[in-house]
């Protein structure tokens, strides 16, 4: 679906916040969730975001620092 044909505020490309935010949430596991689950409420208190949005960025950024050090490892491994 394109952008201009998706209903609601903030849907852009056919993807809504809400989608957005759970897949930031699903890349908490383990340790990362329990990182989250301590910092998403201070962190909500002091910025204009919801809790679910904090731990959603911070998702976010554990999944994209695992794709550098994946793709890190591949140029290595390709480098050899």
């Amino acid at each position: 679906m394109a952008w201009r044909e998706a209903k609601g505020a903030g849907y852009r490309f056919g993807v809504s916040p809400r989608d957005v935010t759970a897949a930031g949430e699903a890349a908490l596991v383990g340790w990362r969730a329990k990182v989250a689950d301590g910092v998403a409420e201070p962190v909500s208190r002091r910025a204009p975001l919801s809790d679910e949005q904090v731990r959603a960025a911070i998702g976010a950024l554990f999944f994209g620092l695992s794709l550098v050090y994946v793709i890190g490892t591949v140029k290595r491994l390709l480098a050899q």
